[in-house]
């Protein structure tokens, strides 16, 4: 049997080109499962006295904390990085005026911004 050493993805099919990448999303996955399974088994008996696990109580926990802490998806950056294009896109009066607009919208800043009032107010 001849081994081909030009070996290119773009000549593959498509069916052997599912098979490799469902292939390589398997192994992704277990080498993932395998990595936290002996990092859970290194750390987490000796910390706080925890059982050890095996393979396939990794994979539930693996998908337990999926399902509580989301899939990734719709992480904070994206919204921000579409906030960036916007503000680049504004002129300084367009920024200016955003910026005032949206000055008191959490509760959190509407304090201190008071504050600031008060003291400059009172020391006229």
């Amino acid at each position: 049997m001849l081994i081909d050493y030009n070996f290119n993805i773009a000549n593959m099919s498509v069916y052997k080109k599912s098979f490799l990448h469902a292939g390589m999303f398997i192994a992704a996955i277990g080498v993932f499962t395998i990595i936290t399974m002996l990092l859970w088994n290194w750390l987490m008996p000796g910390l706080f006295g925890v059982q050890y696990i095996d393979f396939w109580q990794t994979i539930g926990l693996l998908i337990l904390t999926r399902l509580l802490f989301g899939w990734g998806r719709h992480m904070p950056y994206s919204h921000h990085h579409g906030m960036r294009k916007k503000w680049a896109k504004m002129t300084p009066e367009e920024r200016k005026e955003f910026s005032q607009k949206f000055r008191h919208h959490n509760h959190f800043w509407e304090e201190p911004y008071k504050k600031n009032e008060q003291n400059t107010t009172s020391s006229l």
